[in-house]
């Protein structure tokens, strides 16, 4: 990074932190990915790394705000209700960011969330909105160094992921929809606008497309040795159609969004335990694989978005989180030169820090706002 494009960096991650001390504690949002709790957690990393108090003492007022706003209105779902809350509690507390008993105080929230599982189960697999958000807070919670099977707590939440994973089973019979790739949706044609003609659907890059985070789960449910026999099964039925290359993507930002979940699943302890038709699968997939390359993907994201979920700054997340699965020398470099990228952006009048924001409502979250780019 030249000195030029560091002071520009550095100045707008000033902006945007300026921008979330001034009107976080006005946002109605809670949740994780748009709200309170995403800006709640940026906040103690930016207190760690920086040693500034300011910064932790702001993040422990935003868990006081969240838990004093929470109620019977609040949503269940990861993206912007209970679970994500939740979750995001979880990981304060694993990662000693905040002392607490995670069984007590997210026993309201876990008797909510388990009755939803139960009684009233979501029909999408999503993260943000259906099954796998839900299935994200139990697995966070099972991770927790103090879970134990002498714990009720912990026998339940196994028996709700359990519960989960046969239906995620019945979910999956049929995947030909879930790995198709993500699309934006059809629009008016403007310049036909006295007709009924409209664009057509393209190929998006989206970080959150249900395929590839499902894979992702169940690698990591694995390692929790929950109904393993159950995992190993969808995962092979998710897997397989890989080993073609025509069912791979056809941008190149989803394959390498598809690649990192491969190389956590090779990487698990998931891999020393699958029987030989899954090791079969996986050589197949390595060699049916397409190649990915930064020119490519540059033009396939909006040139204008720098967000997580969208952009530029979620291609740079999967290139750190490939560096953390395999160590490779490469992965650094093009982490940093898609984050320079999102910082270099022109400037604007919009969301307060210079980026353009389509939806202002998410502006200052994690998934498509600017907690994620500063991340």
């Amino acid at each position: 990074m030249d000195e030029s494009c560091g002071s520009k960096l550095k100045e707008r991650i000033t902006k945007i932190n300026n921008a979330l001390l001034l009107n976080t504690s006005f946002i109605d949002k809670l949740g994780l990915m748009h709200g309170k709790m995403g800006i709640c957690i940026y906040f103690f990393h930016l207190a760690r790394d920086t040693s500034n108090l300011i910064y932790e003492d702001y993040a422990e007022e935003l868990i006081d705000e969240i838990f004093e706003e929470i109620n019977t209105s609040t949503p269940l779902d990861f993206e912007n209700g209970l679970a994500g809350i939740g979750w995001g509690i979880e990981y304060l507390v694993q990662n000693s960011f905040v002392e607490a008993d995670t069984d007590e105080v997210l026993g309201a929230i876990e008797y909510q969330l388990y009755r939803q599982l139960i009684y009233n189960t979501p029909t999408e697999i999503g993260l943000l909105n259906g099954l796998l958000g839900i299935g994200a807070y139990f697995l966070k919670r099972l991770q927790n160094s103090n879970s134990n099977d002498d714990k009720l707590k912990t026998l339940t939440n196994k028996q709700s992921l359990i519960h989960l994973i046969d239906k995620l089973n019945d979910l999956t019979i049929n995947i030909t929809s879930l790995v198709r790739e993500p699309y934006t949706p059809s629009l008016p044609n403007t310049e036909n606008s006295n007709t009924q003609e409209t664009e057509p659907k393209k190929q998006k890059f989206d970080l959150v497309w249900d395929y590839p985070v499902l894979i992702y789960f169940l690698a990591e449910l694995h390692e929790q040795d929950i109904f393993n026999y159950k995992v190993e099964l969808i995962l092979e039925r998710l897997l397989k159609p890989l080993a073609q290359e025509e069912n791979w993507p056809q941008l190149h930002s989803n394959r390498l969004l598809l690649s990192m979940v491969i190389e956590k699943w090779k990487n698990s302890k998931l891999i020393i335990h699958v029987n030989e038709n899954h090791k079969n699968i996986l050589a197949d997939i390595r060699k049916a694989k397409p190649e990915i390359n930064r020119v490519s993907i540059k033009n396939e994201l909006l040139s204008t978005n720098p967000t997580m979920r969208y952009g530029s700054s979620g291609i740079s997340w999967l290139y750190k989180q490939l560096h953390n699965i395999c160590n490779t020398e490469t992965y650094p470099g093009e982490a940093h030169y898609w984050q320079d990228l999102s910082f270099t952006l022109d400037e604007t009048n919009t969301a307060y820090t210079g980026f353009t924001f389509k939806n202002k409502n998410t502006a200052f979250g994690s998934l498509e706002g600017m907690i994620g780019i500063a991340l």
